[in-house]
């Protein structure tokens, strides 16, 4: 077997339309971290047998596939992972365009959200993996870099497949000038809402994913999600008391994030665009960083809500040139 760098290494992924039944790549990643590789359970046999050796043999009793994902989002493949993060998604064409979609993500509130095929690609060999759910999802914008993703995912074991060719599509990219981060009273409110000037921002959707195992076997049966949390951190100046007073005074806020690269366009007249709205969010922390010779800061996380008057805790909108998902 051939040596080579990490470089060479590709993982695409698509998402299954019967659940649990492999199909190759939708989409190949452009990661700048990652690890997927299976996983295993050992147990070892501790019976006594007349000597000291505490060991005298070992089984594996459970095997799945796991790990994470890390780049930079791009405007198509993004659409995979938060279709499988939210589990619900609808396509319409953008107000006046012919070629430009909207792709709204809601939650589902099944317990077995939209699965994903995953297939790892490197000079050894193809590895497939199906059942892929994703555990995490966090978004991440820092001023003067890349707006980044993680995702986190666990699927049944890895099986040795062959036939995937790599072939990466022309993508756009965000940076943290294209962010706006703005807190409202309600949704309507954030129309036209000020922009904070926030130094970062994070947003972390986590599945609480669970491998359940069944006797006959040492593969999962089923890969379930169990409850669903989001929350975000931000960091800014400290010119006011705004945000202590919210955090204190537990006012429910609605919270968008939108990424809007303005510098390209698509279609006539619009712009790749990510946009994530949370209808009914309470700040949970307030820190104020107060170092001897920096600029103070504050530094506020958040948590999101289901909101009845919305009925959803957070919905995402992608606006592409892909047709569906």
């Amino acid at each position: 077997m051939p040596d080579f760098s990490g470089r060479k290494i590709r993982y695409g992924v698509a998402r299954e339309t019967t659940r649990g039944t492999y199909l190759a790549p939708t989409y190949w990643l452009r990661w700048e971290t990652a690890e997927f590789f299976d996983t295993a359970t050992t147990i070892f046999n501790q019976s006594a047998i007349g000597v000291l050796d505490r060991y005298s043999g070992a089984e594996i009793v459970e095997r799945s596939s796991a790990g994470q994902i890390a780049g930079k989002v791009t405007d198509l493949s993004i659409g995979v992972l938060l279709y499988s993060t939210f589990g619900t998604h609808a396509a319409a064409l953008h107000l006046s365009e012919t070629v430009v979609y909207d792709h709204t993500f809601t939650e589902s509130q099944a317990n077995t959200a939209q699965s994903l095929s995953i297939t790892r690609l490197d000079p050894n060999g193809q590895t497939n993996y199906n059942n892929g759910m994703i555990g995490s999802f966090d978004i991440e914008a820092k001023a003067g870099d890349f707006v980044r993703h993680t995702t986190t995912m666990t699927a049944f074991p890895g099986v040795s497949g062959s036939g995937a060719t790599s072939a990466f599509v022309a993508e756009n990219e965000f940076t943290a000038q294209y962010v706006t981060t703005a807190f409202a009273g309600s949704v309507s409110g954030l129309t036209g809402a000020t922009a904070i000037p926030t130094n970062s921002i994070k947003l972390t959707m986590n599945k609480s994913l669970m491998p359940y195992y069944i006797i006959g076997q040492n593969g999962p049966s089923e890969i379930f999600s169990q409850t669903t949390e989001v929350t975000g951190e931000i960091v800014l100046r400290y010119t006011d008391e705004t945000y202590f007073n919210l955090r204190f005074n537990n006012t429910l806020q609605a919270v968008q994030v939108a990424i809007s690269n303005t510098n390209v366009t698509i279609g006539t007249a619009t712009h790749p665009t990510l946009t994530f709205t949370m209808p009914a969010c309470f700040l949970n922390d307030f820190k104020p960083e107060q170092s001897i010779d920096g600029m103070v800061t504050q530094t506020i996380s958040f948590t999101a809500t289901y909101s009845l008057a919305a009925a959803y805790m957070i919905q995402a909108i992608l606006t592409n040139t892909c047709v569906s998902y």
